[in-house]
């Protein structure tokens, strides 16, 4: 039976590959909200069409974090509300995802999955056991992760792993550390990016079981 909690769109072979330059089930983006104040969102589609709605950043009693799922079909536009110094969660929870997002007012740039900025968190989910390359396509820096078969008998490892994209002084280069990371497939990777952060990852080899051992194959392009 289909757990419906889950979007098993993370298991297409189009979700393998990602982008943070479109947001998809297997990409969440974090972001702090420092001052109070009212801002629009704008969501972009697969399809070419948008919608739009408001966060309300105040003082309390308001929640301390607000999650936000892009993929949510509204009539009318839906106004969120979070406290200043508290934390935004933009998800895809259905379908394929494509999307993008800017929150925006006309004093600042709150969120633009296009132009992170430093601190902001993304939150990647690789599911297919294997060799996947992160990349940072502003900056150049890489990272090296080897998603393991899950051969071992459930519980797998869970918790996250976290990465770090960082620009060394006086260098446009970025880096990624680590840059070389052994993970199961139940463990999220939290990446702390910098200041025009484009994060993609590349599946350049495959783990699959044969003759009851995982046997991992190179990726033919």
């Amino acid at each position: 039976m289909t757990n419906p909690r889950i979007n098993t769109v993370l298991f297409n072979e189009d979700q393998l590959e990602l982008d943070t330059d479109l947001l998809t089930p297997a990409i969440v983006l974090v972001t702090d909200v420092q001052a109070a104040g009212r801002y629009r969102g704008h969501i972009g589609q697969a399809d070419g069409s948008s919608k739009s709605f408001s966060l309300v950043v105040q003082g309390p009693p308001a929640e301390p974090s607000v999650n936000i799922d892009l993929s949510t079909e509204w009539t009318t536009d839906p106004t969120f509300n979070v406290a200043a110094s508290g934390h935004v969660v933009l998800s895809i929870g259905h379908g394929a995802g494509g999307n993008t997002v800017r929150i925006f007012n006309d004093v600042s740039l709150l969120v633009d999955n296009t132009k992170l900025r430093k601190g902001q968190l993304l939150v990647l989910r690789l599911l297919r056991p294997g060799k996947h390359l992160l990349e940072d396509k502003t900056g150049g820096g890489t990272c090296t992760l080897m998603v393991q078969y899950p051969t071992t008998k459930p519980p797998v490892a869970t918790q996250p792993v976290s990465l770090t994209v960082a620009k060394p002084a006086g260098t446009p280069n970025t880096t990624i550390t680590p840059n070389n990371v052994v993970l199961s497939v139940a463990q999220p990777v939290v990446v702390t990016v910098d200041d025009g952060t484009h994060l993609v990852s590349t599946l350049q080899a495959t783990t699959n079981l044969m003759a009851a051992r995982p046997v991992t194959t190179d990726v033919v392009r």
